[in-house]
């Protein structure tokens, strides 16, 4: 019958020594507390004691965690209608240096980490990224539509040892293009109202318009 025979905990060189010598046999190590950031590693370790050993030349066991890690999923939008839009493209850059809990630099400050672009239903799911602080920055806009100037900060954070991945969620909306058409007399310059325009896409015919009847006084939204 399996026999617990105590816990132990790591010091900062991630290890810890038993307190006594171990009888020859077959032994399991059993990981019941993970490291801040890190995955409970829920496979038993087997080990062996088949020969004598001194504390100058210990028997090892290794034990591995994997870091958590997160995802960062995009929402695109129109402002107005709130229809999905495809084909926003965002890069995810590092607001600061991104770091797991053991110091390893995974990503600079400033830089590129991934791309997004957003798909049909104007979503768009990052791979996995180490926990830190990023910032979202649209590069290119859907046609039609006005690239924002503005940057999403986004924060992943660790939630304890049983979460492999953390997901942010991220709203993002654009503004439509606005084209304003001014009319005035050509000899006085003089503004005119009451002007009526129609409006098509080009490639398709008047009689295919696709906009209806605008004033001259009026702004357009293409």
């Amino acid at each position: 019958m399996d026999k617990k025979m105590d816990t132990w905990g790591t010091d900062e060189t991630g290890s810890f020594y038993l307190p006594q010598k171990l009888e020859y046999g077959t032994y399991y190590l059993r990981e019941v507390k993970a490291p801040e950031g890190y995955l409970l590693n829920t496979e038993d370790i087997q080990f062996k004691v088949i020969a004598e050993r001194d504390w100058e030349n210990p028997l090892v066991v290794a034990c591995e965690d994997v870091p958590a890690m997160g995802k960062i999923h995009l929402k695109k939008t129109d402002k107005e209608s709130e229809e999905a839009l495809a084909g926003a493209v965002f890069n995810v850059i590092a607001a600061e240096n991104i770091t797991t809990p053991d110091g390893t630099l995974q990503a600079a400050k400033a830089e590129v980490v991934t791309t997004l672009t957003t798909g049909s239903d104007g979503t768009a799911t990052s791979t996995a990224l180490h926990f830190g602080k990023y910032k979202l920055v649209e590069t290119k806009a859907p046609n039609g539509y006005v690239t924002s100037e503005k940057n999403w900060d986004v924060t992943l954070s660790y939630a304890d040892q049983e979460t492999e991945i953390v997901t942010k969620d991220v709203s993002v909306t654009n503004t439509p293009n606005e084209v304003k058409i001014k009319k005035v007399a050509a000899d006085s310059q003089e503004a005119l109202a009451g002007v009526e325009f129609q409006v098509w896409k080009k490639g398709t015919s008047a009689k295919d318009n696709l906009f209806d009847l605008y004033y001259a006084d009026k702004p357009l939204f293409l």
